[in-house]
This record gives structure tokens, C-alpha cells and sequence, in this order.
């Protein structure tokens, strides 16, 4: 039986398609996470982390590649522009179907 660093690897590799976008992935997750200053991820990070770009919705104004991102004043989570301050393009999100995912995502990684 793998250990949890395997068995994470095997998810993101999973997740992603291949080795080289896992470990892509993995290195994203951890700058949030090893910096004292930050302090823990929050859902709409770690689901940027696992989330392949192929996956993700362009950009309805510019075309270019989406993030999630949490809105201060609701903390909703809306899809936003990785370009943002050149272009304020967003796609909203239903709030039940991100739950979801990010639960689907956080029992993944328990196993």
C-alpha cells in the first residue's frame, strides 16, 4: 500500500493526464502553503492546483486563461482572467456545483 505522498502524486497525475502537469501542480500548491506569511490555501487555490488549464474556461473578453478567484466582498468564487487588470473578464459559478467539486477534490486526496 502507498504512502499519502504517493497516493497524492497518483491522484494529481490522475487529475491532470500526465507526470510533468502533476508535479507542475504540486509545486503550485506548496507556494501558498511554505510561506509563513501566507497562511492556508484557500478552496479556489487548491482547486487552481489540481485543475488542468486544458479544463478551464477562456476568457469570454479576451480569450486568454482562467482562474479561480474569490470575490472580498461575497466570497463567492467566479472564474477570472488570468490577465486581470489588462482585461476584468469573469464567468460566474454556481455556488453548489464549486462545493461539489471541492469536496469530490478533498475526499480524493484523503484516500
Amino acid at each position: 500500500m502507498p504512502g499519502w505522498c504517493a497516493r497524492f502524486m497518483e491522484n494529481r497525475v490522475a487529475l491532470s493526464g500526465s507526470r510533468a502537469e502533476a508535479r507542475r501542480m504540486t509545486h503550485i500548491s506548496h507556494i501558498g502553503v511554505m510561506s509563513p506569511k501566507r497562511g492556508p490555501l484557500t478552496p479556489a487555490q487548491k482547486m487552481n492546483a489540481v485543475l488542468p488549464f486544458s479544463k478551464r474556461p477562456p476568457c469570454p473578453a479576451c480569450g486568454a486563461t482562467t482562474l479561480l478567484r474569490t470575490r472580498k466582498i461575497d466570497s463567492e468564487v467566479f472564474w477570472g482572467c488570468s490577465t486581470y487588470s489588462k482585461c476584468s473578464g469573469s464567468i460566474p459559478i454556481d455556488p453548489k456545483k464549486f462545493k461539489a467539486a471541492y469536496d469530490a477534490l478533498e475526499a480524493a486526496a484523503r484516500r
